[in-house]
């Protein structure tokens, strides 16, 4: 379809690429040629599970996409996710867990769930709040500045650019990229894979993530398929 929502068929498909990959590639680029990167989640089916009352169905999507982004995250080969166009909600997680983005000029991120009363729960809020740890200096003031990160999600930012994602905190600057060509986006993702697989990747550990309580003491809370 022109808007790639992610459905069961699609999480499927990534597994199973990351799996070829580990075994017989150097790397993985996941990316299309459609007019968007991707709308997100199928919230249409979300939508019907809970008229339904199917919560368990709901629960194992949830985890299923979870899972997905975390096996990205912790893949034994470098992936590199290539967004373009409409890049919003489960699109955007699928980026933010990427060991590279490299990504079109024209591409329109964000995670938008809360637009329609959801709570993005693919990993874009955890990925917001380690990004947000990982940036902490001794003597900041943390409880501010998460709630700062975290507005972006409550007010459904979208990017106006590549170049405005960086400055939401979405892309990575020294790390994520952007191609101006867009026809030449899935060569320079694919140059990308090759870079890191030659530059000595190693499958990133699993860590431990500093979170926020009630008060803002800082706390250590184990990965738990968190991250």
């Amino acid at each position: 379809t022109k808007m790639n929502t992610i459905g069961g068929e699609v999480l499927e498909g990534i597994n199973k690429a990351i799996e070829i990959a580990e075994k017989d590639y150097r790397g993985l680029v996941i990316g299309n040629d459609g007019p968007n990167f991707s709308a997100g989640a199928n919230l249409a089916l979300v939508f019907m599970f809970a008229v339904e009352q199917e919560f368990d169905e709901i629960d194992f999507a949830i985890r299923a996409f979870q899972n997905t982004s975390m096996r990205i995250r912790y893949s034994s080969v470098p992936v590199v996710v290539a967004p373009h166009g409409l890049t919003l909600g489960g699109g955007c997680e699928m980026s933010m867990h990427a060991d590279k983005v490299q990504a079109a000029a024209e591409t329109y991120i964000g995670l938008v769930e809360f637009g329609v009363g959801l709570i993005p729960g693919g990993g874009g809020s955890k990925e917001f709040a380690v990004r947000f740890a990982d940036s902490l200096e001794d003597g900041d003031i943390e409880l501010n500045g998460l709630k700062n990160r975290f507005l972006t999600i409550a007010t459904a930012k979208v990017s106006t650019s590549a170049a405005e994602a960086f400055d939401l905190g979405i892309f990575r600057a020294g790390k994520d990229a952007v191609t101006l060509n867009r026809s030449r986006l899935l060569a320079d993702a694919r140059q990308s894979v090759i870079d890191l697989a030659q530059s000595g990747y190693i499958q990133p550990a699993h860590r431990k993530v500093k979170v926020l309580g009630k008060q803002g003491p800082e706390t250590e809370q184990p990965s738990a398929g968190d991250d």
